[in-house]
């Protein structure tokens, strides 16, 4: 029997600044995603396989420094006779300036450097097929992968199992797979897990931890994958990870910063009431408070360890008919703005009309104006 710990979609050293999260909650993200990679390794150890499989995205080229190098080589290292095969995907693609090119890997590492699928011998009766992004020929890899008598052909590639506009990854379905010598497709690509049924012969292992606001809130991990007499069997090898969430708080009626917090610190634990540092969350804070306070009062009254991104939906707490009304300095700027926003049809700059209305008449009302209460 010969036994593969199947993952991908890691993005070592990714970037969170996109998400909107402060750098002190990027960098403690980007040591979690390490210690995931340990963790991998350390089950591979575990359970006696005989390869680690990763289908592409180990890590993010564009923030790539030395010690990923350093960090991935001394893992990889540390699995002895283990054998560890990398087919480089789209954000880790293979170049003369790719870490994969200029690091000096232990004897049991084998990257797949070319964009056409090449054999790799991991048993007498396992071969592995890898190809390396980007495949300038996607089209091509079902006549590359030939049959060997008496061996299980594996495909390892960063792909997709649909078409796309992404024209340097292979397709690979179910449909195509049954026109190929390929008996099953170890894959990378997609953030979702995909495990095999009835049949089925494409394997996708998600990424193990969440890489965005978009990613659904599953169970993670990676595929072990079991090869018998050319018959495959597949178990999910899960393990906890932190968790995305977008949650809508109220700041009606709050006088001080700490309710907020505390509105915010409740909602948070129905994710994961054990653990808050392991849940990172989006939160609009929405409705017109008592007291006067910024985002920035707010998450200094947080506990330390939650990982928050605060944002104010915008919201208009005036009555424009009723201002329009008022024979005063009032009345003419609103009977003013009101004007030129029956004027437009443009979301945005109604908006920019309404905000700007909406520091003036807080002013007027001797309340304190904070920009980023404003939405």
């Amino acid at each position: 029997m010969v036994r593969i710990l199947h993952c991908a979609d890691i993005h070592l050293g990714t970037s969170f600044a996109r998400m909107g999260l402060p750098p002190t909650v990027g960098n403690t993200l980007r040591e979690e995603l390490r210690s995931t990679l340990g963790s991998i390794l350390s089950d591979a150890r575990r359970l006696q396989v005989d390869a680690v499989t990763f289908a592409g995205d180990l890590y993010e080229q564009s923030t790539a420094v030395p010690d990923t190098a350093r960090f991935l080589r001394q893992q990889f290292d540390r699995m002895g006779s283990t054998q560890v095969l990398i087919a480089p995907g789209e954000r880790d693609a293979y170049s003369a300036h790719s870490l994969y090119a200029h690091t000096q890997w232990p004897r049991n590492v084998h990257v797949f450097s070319s964009p056409e699928f090449q054999p790799f011998k991991l048993s007498p009766s396992v071969t592995i097929w890898g190809a390396a992004c980007p495949i300038p020929e996607p089209t091509a890899w079902q006549q590359q992968i030939v049959d060997h008598p008496g061996s299980t052909n594996v495909m390892l590639a960063h792909a997709t199992d649909t078409l796309s506009s992404k024209s340097s990854l292979v397709v690979v379905s179910e449909n195509v797979l049954q026109r190929t010598n390929v008996q099953l497709a170890l894959l990378g690509g997609s953030h979702s897990a995909r495990v095999p049924v009835a049949g089925e012969r494409i394997v996708f292992p998600g990424s193990p931890q969440p890489l965005d606001w978009g990613d659904t809130d599953v169970e993670r991990g990676v595929v072990l994958v079991s090869i018998e007499d050319g018959r495959c069997t597949f178990e999910q090898i899960r393990f906890r990870t932190w968790r995305l969430v977008d949650i809508a708080v109220s700041v009606e009626e709050c006088h001080k910063a700490e309710e907020v917090a505390d509105r915010i610190e409740r909602e948070l634990t129905l994710h994961d009431s054990q653990r808050l540092s392991a849940v990172v969350a989006k939160v609009i804070l929405h409705g017109e408070p008592v007291g006067d306070f910024t985002l920035a009062d707010v998450r200094a009254a947080m506990p330390s360890e939650a990982n928050v991104v605060l944002h104010r939906s915008f919201a208009f707490p005036y009555d424009l008919d009723q201002l329009a009304m008022e024979q005063t300095v009032r009345g003419t700027l609103v009977r003013n703005v009101r004007g030129q926003l029956n004027a437009t049809n443009d979301a945005d700059a109604k908006k920019d009309l309404l905000a700007a209305l909406k520091i003036v008449l807080l002013a007027l009302d001797g309340r304190q104006v904070h920009l980023d209460a404003i939405g």
